[in-house]
């Protein structure tokens, strides 16, 4: 590791108890801007980066006490890779290119990876809806995940109860690969044996902007949105509620900040989320023979820049 992503991974850092709050993506991005060859951080003293740098004098503190944390810090890291998780900064390879090309300053500096990390190359087709969802709605997510497949990508999922679940079940019914990117931390859902062994066979591979241990909320569960789609191709939407719910934020986000093609199902059984969401620039997919139709490029943003045990 250099000191570089060493140094990202401690101001970032999810693994230790420090006295002193992490710094933000958006932080870590404009000290990166700052300081291109970050790890100089850690040669330093808290003075020398307000003289040098410009950092305010209580940030270069805080700065100094998130880098004074790294012998616990890379002990923890090591305990995680012996369990099977590998953490990642956006400086290391393997950490997926597009994931901060797509978000800019919305990505994670980091992120919390375990199983099989060559599905990260693959293209992904995200598949996305309400967990409640109707016979309808749940045959276009089969039908959807099938034909990811067959082409050869990868279905990105949440693992959601309701569609998410849906089409990654499809997937893997088929010999198929998917990328998941839970709410709970990577340590937390390894307690779920259906995932555990997943990642254990090779078929899947777990990606998290979240600390090892972090239960499920709803905050959690709306940031976590984004990385469906940054980590995908192309995204469908198969069933929305209007105006309010995950998916709906999710998609709306996505469009906003022009993430990925957004397409949602506007075929029998379309709901008024659905259509208010074509309404925002969404993408209509009307038959089942028009998956993954692309033609979107996703703004590059230009930066400076298996491990099975615990499965």
């Amino acid at each position: 590791m250099t000191n570089d992503s060493l140094a990202v991974l401690l101001m970032t850092n999810r693994l230790v108890d420090v006295d002193a709050d992490a710094l933000t993506a958006r932080e870590i991005w404009g000290l990166y801007d700052k300081i291109p060859q970050i790890g100089q951080v850690l040669e330093v003293s808290a003075d020398e980066l307000v003289s040098d740098y410009a950092i305010e004098f209580d940030e270069a503190e805080r700065i100094k006490k998130l880098c004074d944390a790294a012998t616990a810090f890379v002990f923890e890291m090591k305990r995680l890779e012996d369990s099977g998780i590998r953490i990642l900064s956006f400086l290391d390879e393997g950490f997926p290119k597009r994931v901060t090309n797509v978000l800019g300053v919305k990505s994670s500096a980091f992120l919390l990876v375990a199983g099989n990390t060559d599905l990260l190359e693959k293209t992904g087709r995200g598949i996305v809806g309400s967990r409640n969802a109707g016979e309808e709605a749940i045959a276009v997510a089969q039908s959807a995940a099938s034909a990811a497949i067959k082409q050869g990508d990868v279905v990105v999922s949440g693992l959601a109860r309701g569609i998410d679940r849906v089409a990654m079940t499809a997937a893997l019914k088929i010999d198929g690969q998917v990328i998941g990117v839970p709410t709970e931390g990577l340590r937390t859902i390894a307690n779920t044996n259906e995932i555990r062994n997943l990642v254990h066979e090779g078929r899947i591979c777990l990606v998290s902007p979240y600390g090892p241990d972090v239960r499920f909320s709803v905050g959690l569960a709306m940031g976590r949105n984004r990385f469906v789609y940054a980590l995908s191709e192309s995204t469908l939407v198969v069933v929305s509620d209007l105006e309010k719910g995950g998916t709906w934020e999710g998609a709306k986000e996505a469009l906003a900040g022009k993430f990925a093609q957004v397409d949602v199902w506007a075929g029998d059984g379309a709901t008024d989320g659905n259509h208010g969401l074509l309404k925002l620039g969404a993408s209509a997919v009307s038959s089942r023979d028009d998956f993954w139709v692309s033609g979107f490029t996703p703004a590059q943003v230009v930066l400076k820049t298996a491990q099975p045990t615990l499965f």
